[in-house]
């Protein structure tokens, strides 16, 4: 898929380092508001009000299967006191995110690409690698992926091209990137005429590690190895190690020993995904003697937060209390409202857990 993106007018230095700042912060779930001296706003024309309206105003055009148009990364900013406040447009965050269509441009690392031409060498052989990945690329090839012209002798070219993206590549993004000459003959002095490069995944080598550290405490309770390797892969994207050993852990000793638990393990990962776009506001662990108590208790603690109608017709009915009946021990039950799930665990001999999450915004 031939994918492309440019920044017209192209941002300026302080310009990148700024959105770059606004990008990390949205990664990491912060607000976007600063004091006005965090910010790298330099002046324009004696003034950083001007900076900042020549900055938003800039727009990342691309294209990319059949699609091609722009995406106004800011959409506007707000000055209060001594604090500045910035505010994404809806479809760059989801973007950054990648939580829509665009997240096929990995906005997330091209835009922290130092060099230009980076971003052809990341679309064309880098987007996408699981693992790890050899090519071979001949020297004139791959000049014209990069849309480069100058540097003919080759010690300039790996100098200002080779090493600028193996520095692009292995700093900005979750790859290595390691390169081998190729040369006409076997002496020394041969002409070098193409590259081999080979990419690879740091985060994968990282998680398969981590993989066949839960696989050995489920193997011998599992059908379908390569099924169960994959859906745990997957998940590691979104749950913590500790927390798949200890939800492992809880499902080996909540099922008997001759049942196979491939599907219980995907029940529980499928969950945790449901939840991966809310964020917890309650939790309470108690005993409960029966599911009447747990009712009574539930309707009590929540009817001050949750729709009371909710409340009725969900969890103070007889239906709810069937559900719980019949749930296996420990199984996780889900009651949803439009932008709140309430997590209901029950067991009969010990704390049962009642949890609470919000979808974010």
């Amino acid at each position: 898929m031939e994918i492309n993106i440019e920044i017209i007018p192209k941002y300026v230095k302080p310009e990148i380092q700024l959105l770059n700042m606004l990008i990390d912060d949205i990664l990491k779930n912060k607000k976007l508001i600063y004091t006005l001296s965090e910010i790298p706003v330099p002046s324009l024309k004696g003034s950083k009000l001007l900076f900042l309206e020549r900055f938003i105003k800039k727009g990342i055009h691309y294209s990319f299967k059949e699609n091609n148009g722009v995406i106004i990364p800011i959409s506007h900013y707000n000055i209060s006191k001594n604090n500045i406040s910035f505010f994404l447009s809806d479809t760059f965050k989801k973007a950054i995110l990648e939580e829509n269509v665009f997240s096929v441009l990995k906005l997330k690392y091209i835009l922290k690409f130092e060099e230009n031409f980076t971003k052809y060498f990341y679309y064309n052989f880098v987007i996408e690698i699981e693992d790890e990945k050899s090519i071979i690329i001949t020297l004139k090839e791959l000049r014209e992926i990069l849309n480069l012209k100058e540097y003919e002798r080759f010690y300039d070219f790996e100098i200002n091209i080779l090493k600028k993206l193996k520095k692009d590549i292995d700093l900005k993004t979750n790859y290595i990137l390691k390169y081998k000459k190729i040369k006409s003959g076997e002496f020394k002095n041969n002409k070098v005429t193409a590259i081999e490069f080979s990419i690879y995944n740091k985060i994968s080598k990282i998680k398969n590690e981590q993989v066949n550290e839960l696989m050995t405490l489920i193997v011998p309770r599992i059908k379908n190895f390569k099924y169960t390797y994959n859906i745990l892969y997957k998940a590691l994207e979104y749950i913590s190690l500790e927390e798949l050993k200890k939800s492992l852990k809880l499902i080996l000793k909540n099922t008997p020993n001759t049942f196979v638990i491939d599907e219980e393990i995907n029940k529980f990962i499928t969950n945790k995904f449901r939840l991966n776009k809310y964020e917890k506001i309650y939790e309470f662990h108690e005993i409960f003697k029966n599911p009447l108590k747990l009712q009574s208790f539930i309707y009590k603690e929540l009817s001050g937060t949750i729709e009371l109608k909710f409340l009725r017709d969900n969890l103070a009915s007889t239906e709810f209390l069937k559900k719980i009946y019949f749930a296996k021990e420990g199984e996780q039950l889900f009651f949803e409202t439009k932008n709140t799930i309430i997590s209901i665990r029950y067991f009969k001999k010990k704390e049962s857990s009642i949890e609470v999450f919000q979808k974010k915004e």
